[in-house]
């Protein structure tokens, strides 16, 4: 699995990917980096000193950092956190930067793990159909019936692994999603969603109406019209109407 998953992380054969706690250390050191950015940008806009645009070039990479740490400082200023609660505060930024392990691991196997039985499914039933034998194997066909809503839950798990794997970051070591979160209030929300809810089930309603009433109709409604015998029989460029194919 690590020959599979490092060249699709890291671009490379021979590249350590880091653990856990080697991305906490690295987490804590930028924090303490990131800290020092956002103090020094503080201090430029109220005074223009040299020193302090100077002090945020230095540390500018590592601001997103100081965004996270905002969080867990009092009031959200970082100059006012002491020295007694500095290793708190670079403690709980270390420990945010890392997403919830346990849902990362099992939403992207299940996700993968349905793709696979998706491209199982998928080569019985075209293997048996171009035999023209599918109808003898009704587990392929039980199969493909109860393969039906398992993309969905592909694309949520997949969804889950995407969203979760990125957190802390709306954009990665800039943005933290805290402080991207709308501003919008709550009615707006509960409007904004009731009428997503009511759209979406009306699309929903009439995708099953037009499904179940074609099924009850059958085959036979669509099938291609066949000419008479007698018109059948002839040459095709003898039959009436050739031209705009009125024996239809």
């Amino acid at each position: 699995m690590a020959y599979v998953l490092t060249p699709l992380v890291a671009h490379g054969w021979n590249v350590t990917i880091p653990g856990v706690y080697a991305l906490e250390r690295d987490a804590r050191a930028r924090t303490i980096s990131g800290i020092k950015a956002i103090i020094a940008l503080k201090t430029y806009g109220t005074t223009h000193d040299p020193a302090a645009l100077a002090a945020f070039d230095r540390h500018e990479a590592d601001m997103g950092y100081g965004f996270l740490a905002q969080r867990y400082a009092p009031h959200q200023d970082l100059s006012a956190i002491t020295p007694k609660e500095m290793p708190g505060v670079l403690a709980k930024t270390a420990r945010e930067t890392i997403p919830n392990v346990f849902v990362e691991f099992w939403s992207f196997r299940i996700m993968v793990g349905l793709g696979l039985a998706f491209i199982v499914v998928f080569a019985f039933g075209a293997y048996y159909s171009l035999r023209n034998r599918l109808d003898q194997h009704p587990l392929v066909l039980k199969a493909a019936m109860l393969a039906i809503p398992l993309p969905i839950l592909a694309c949520e798990f997949g969804w889950v692994t995407a969203e979760n794997g990125r957190q802390p970051w709306t954009v990665y070591g800039w943005l933290p999603t805290f402080q991207s979160a709308s501003s919008h209030g709550l009615g707006y929300m509960i409007f904004s969603l009731v009428g997503f809810v009511l759209l979406y089930s009306l699309f929903i309603a009439a995708e099953l109406y037009l499904m179940f009433k074609f099924a009850r109709l059958g085959p036979g409604v669509h099938a291609i019209p066949v000419p008479p015998a007698s018109v059948a029989a002839r040459p095709l460029y003898g039959q009436p109407g050739y031209a705009d194919k009125s024996w239809k």
